[in-house]
């Protein structure tokens, strides 16, 4: 029996060792022989803040291979413990303290926390407690990161308090929320005011009533979460019926349109006094759908003694009468626009707005951290520290070379957040209180979850170094060996796409957009190229490219291959640290990321080089350059194939195809090639032509008024180019430039028949440059028809537009296709 016992022992210890060193071999840590158990002392809420993050340490520990037991009473049980709570709150705690086992600090901030180890003979343990309830939830989520950086439980012997006591960032949907108590955001802003507002008309009082429910439920999670619940809007916005009770005009000068602003966050106020406050942005990109109108009280209509400082001086003292004055809550304000010249980015204009008048109470400014946008060659904003506003700075993900979905290594914006930090922080003699950052539901690697979680570990320690901070990230999502190598991968981001995609010479010459020649996945075209042959597109690459880089043609290209270098390293650490990886998949997917990387950055030096040689040949033509146009030529095609090849290739090279197409011609005969374009319509000519199409469309429409067959009404908000590709009753928008559509509706009356005949368009609301037909169905073309939108902005506008099927040739009709001919 004894030996039958030693057999089975024998074999179960065998068994053991194999899972042990399987485990191992998998990049588990020793955790895996630990037992924790974790002392709350008493049962949080179900929906509170403690339990959610006792939650996520439980599935950590047992991630690395640890059993975890909760437990909600002060006995001590025994083993390895943490003690969550300060001895107020914990009464294990309290005797660990009593006895001497450890000892804890007064920590008067609320939010700050400690976690000590507790001297126990024979086993390992913590205490986390805080200065209050919200300390203790954060210390829980250090503790957790830490376990997920060792993949073990470490060793800690910290105290921690965070340098912006507001973090803002989130939505308020519960994931968003959950999420957001990850990277310990204690704001969260409701996306839409107007959904909330107490309107009188139809159907929206009665949907707003039911908004309102909802949002009384999610306020009350946000509180058990410790957080901040705001409402978020741009303003001006409008209901038509509620400007006709005021009586009001859309002007600054008419003191009834301040009054009805105030009054409609008194009323949301009023409806929905759970709101902890208001957050807005007025300026020229207010999002709004029918019924509800938008107004850009900034710059329509122009009045001779209401400038811009005036205006927002205004709109801000207004909102801080009602919102703080009356009501005691918070005022969040984002000063962003879309410009580099008003009060966002140009200090003067920021100080003659935010002088004495404005009150300092309950507000909160939020600007960029970068002067622009969130690109590269951006000097710091220079608003901060001017006025004693308090100010929350916006860390926002430094990758305007793609759109947050494409399979593309993330950029690091490290470098960056901390380079700027060092120049505007100053603990409290600093006007910043806090920081913004955007925060994605998912817990991946990408440029979104990196970002988001370097501005939650700067908004803690704004000195924290980088290097630390992309080797922890590493470590967590790529496995603890491979943190030192993806470490440096990582720290290599953000500079290999600022050398490599940004061209140095254009990016100094420009205030505002300093990578012109690619937006998110697209490399656009200018002009209309069907209509202009080009014309328009070569013109803006002379002008925006080619001129800013005459006589720094090498030192361009030097820091372009230095990024392509760096981005080669990239790939290169990448391999090495491969077979490192905890899972195998996701190192399939970082090494895929890396080539498209550097396939990225290959095609855009491919391209800038493409543009130098095709200017270079058309100034000056000789052996020499009409050999460096064949050879740049060919290397971009090269380049552009190769890019398209690649595993998750999402990107539009419409202005690489274009200029390639160019460069065809000029390299077959460079005066035909010129002579082609000079003929071509100048701006001027295609707005005419396209101009002379629009009318014969309603010409056409009001003649066959009786035989003309609706096939499609649409609507949608537009800022920038689409295409509308309508082929039987399917819709396809294929978005070209600037900011997709969105808020779209598509019904149709009839499938647009599968034969040959004319398409017309009606324009009911659009922008300056009104929808037209671009391709009529033909059997080509699977009888496709084809209607361009563009919206030139800046922002998004409604458009709304019905299209229409004549059985008929559209020479029948008196249509000439003038682009066509």
């Amino acid at each position: 029996m004894l030996q039958k016992r030693l057999h089975i022992g024998r074999i179960g210890g065998f068994c053991m060792l194999l899972a042990l060193l399987s485990l191992a071999w998998a990049g588990i840590s020793p955790a895996f022989a630990e037992s924790w158990h974790v002392i709350l002392g008493e049962t949080p809420q179900p929906e509170s803040g403690l339990a959610l993050a006792v939650a996520d340490l439980q599935a950590a520990l047992e991630k690395v291979g640890a059993s975890v037991t909760v437990h909600h009473d002060a006995a001590d049980p025994g083993g390895n413990v943490i003690a969550v709570g300060n001895p107020s709150r914990n009464g294990l705690t309290a005797s660990f303290v009593a006895g001497g086992a450890v000892r804890l600090a007064e920590i008067p901030n609320p939010e700050g926390f400690e976690i000590r180890p507790v001297k126990s003979e024979g086993r390992r343990a913590l205490v986390v407690s805080g200065g209050g309830p919200a300390g203790e939830v954060y210390g829980v989520y250090w503790l957790w990161d830490r376990v997920r950086v060792a993949h073990a439980v470490p060793e800690l012997d910290v105290r921690r308090e965070p340098a912006f006591y507001v973090r803002s960032g989130g939505g308020t949907s519960i994931e968003d929320m959950n999420a957001s108590l990850r990277y310990t955001a204690n704001w969260v802003s409701y996306p839409n005011s107007n959904a909330l507002v107490p309107w009188e008309a139809e159907p929206l009082r009665s949907q707003n009533e039911e908004n309102r429910v909802e949002a009384r439920r999610l306020i009350e999670y946000a509180h058990g979460l410790h957080m901040k619940f705001f409402t978020d809007a741009d303003e001006f916005s409008y209901h038509p019926d509620v400007l006709a009770k005021y009586g009001a005009t859309l002007s600054p000068a008419d003191p009834a349109l301040w009054n009805m602003l105030q009054d409609k966050y008194r009323g949301l106020l009023k409806a929905l006094p759970e709101l902890d406050g208001i957050r807005i942005r007025t300026g020229e990109l207010t999002r709004v759908l029918e019924p509800l109108k938008p107004y850009d009280v900034m710059h329509e209509p122009e009045v001779g003694d209401w400038p811009l400082e005036r205006r927002y001086q205004t709109f801000v003292k207004k909102m801080h009468e009602v919102v703080v004055g009356e009501f005691g809550k918070l005022y969040y304000h984002r000063t962003w626009v879309t410009n580099a010249t008003e009060q966002h980015s140009n200090p003067d204009v920021y100080k003659a707005i935010f002088t004495d008048e404005v009150p300092v109470e309950n507000l909160f400014l939020s600007p960029y951290l970068t002067r622009g946008d969130r690109w590269f060659y951006q000097p710091i904003n220079a608003t901060f520290n001017l006025t004693p506003h308090k100010m929350l700075v916006l860390l926002a993900p430094m990758n305007y070379h793609e759109d947050g979905s494409t399979n593309i290594f993330p950029t690091y914006p490290g470098l960056y957040f901390r380079e700027g930090l060092d120049q505007i922080w100053r603990d409290k003699q600093s006007n910043i209180a806090g920081s913004q950052m955007n925060i994605p539901k998912d817990d991946g690697w990408w440029s979104n979850e990196l970002t988001a979680y370097t501005a939650f570990r700067m908004s803690w320690d704004p000195l924290e170094d980088p290097r630390v901070i992309a080797e922890d990230f590493a470590s967590i999502h790529f496995g603890k060996k491979t943190a030192r190598i993806m470490g440096e991968v990582i720290m290599l981001s953000g500079e290999a796409y600022k050398n490599g995609l940004y061209i140095k010479p254009v990016a100094e010459a420009i205030e505002w957009n300093t990578l012109p020649q690619l937006r998110l996945t697209t490399f656009p075209v200018r002009g209309f190229p069907e209509i202009d042959r080009g014309k328009a597109h070569v013109n803006w690459l002379h002008d925006t490219i080619y001129t800013p880089c005459k006589g720094r043609i090498d030192e361009a290209l030097k820091y372009l291959d230095k990024g392509l270098g760096q981005a080669e390293n990239m790939r290169s650490l990448g391999r090495t640290a491969a077979s490192d990886f905890d899972d195998r998949e996701v190192a399939r997917q970082v090494g895929d990321s890396l080539e498209l990387a550097r396939l990225l950055i290959a095609t855009n030096i491919a391209y800038t080089k493409a543009c130098f040689a095709y200017f270079g040949y058309a100034a000056a033509p000789g052996p020499e350059t009409e050999k460096a146009l064949s050879m740049t030529y060919g290397n971009l095609r090269h380049a552009a194939t190769e890019f398209r090849a690649a595993p998750g290739f999402a990107y539009k090279l419409y202005g690489i195809d274009q200029l390639l197409s160019n460069m065809q011609i000029m390299m077959l005969d460079r005066e035909v090639a010129q002579r082609r374009l000079a003929a071509a319509p100048d701006e001027e000519k295609v707005s005419a032509l396209i101009a002379k199409h629009q009318a014969q469309d309603a010409r056409i429409l009001q003649e066959h008024a009786d035989t003309a067959l609706k096939v499609l009404h649409w609507q949608g908000m537009v800022d920038g180019k689409d295409i509308l590709r309508i082929q039987g009753d399917k819709l396809t928008i294929e978005h070209v430039m600037a900011d997709p559509i969105h808020s779209d509706e598509a019904t149709f009356a009839a499938a647009l028949p599968a034969k040959a005949g004319t398409v017309v368009v009606k324009d009911i609301r659009s922008g300056a440059i009104h929808p037209f037909v671009l391709t009529q169905p033909t059997q080509d073309n699977g009888y496709t028809a084809e209607v361009y939108l563009f919206d030139p902005g800046p922002g998004y506008a409604m458009w709304e537009l019905e299209v229409y099927y004549l059985d008929a040739d559209p020479i029948y009709l008196g249509i000439v296709p003038t682009w066509e001919e």
